[in-house]
């Protein structure tokens, strides 16, 4: 991160059946669930988790298919102040 800041993450996913879902790990603290829409591989959506504070600098994020089966297109980091 270029800045310290509040953050809005988007994971833009599909799914063909429903219950399909993903979680995020940021230098080690887990997202909820953000489950994916069930309307086929290329019906996107997004899922988000919100008010994520971050410092400036480097930071490891993980994406953990929680359950498989699930397409992802991208993460957005949405700043929100």
């Amino acid at each position: 991160m270029p800045a310290a800041g509040t953050f809005d993450i988007a994971v833009r996913l599909a799914a063909t059946t429903t219950g399909k879902s993903v979680r995020l790990i940021i230098d080690g603290v887990s997202s909820p669930l953000l489950a994916a829409p069930s309307a086929g591989w290329q019906s996107w959506g997004d899922a988000v988790w919100t008010n994520r504070t971050l410092t400036a600098g480097n930071h490891v994020v993980r994406l953990h298919m929680e359950t498989g089966d699930t397409n992802v297109n991208y993460i957005e980091f949405r700043q929100l102040n």
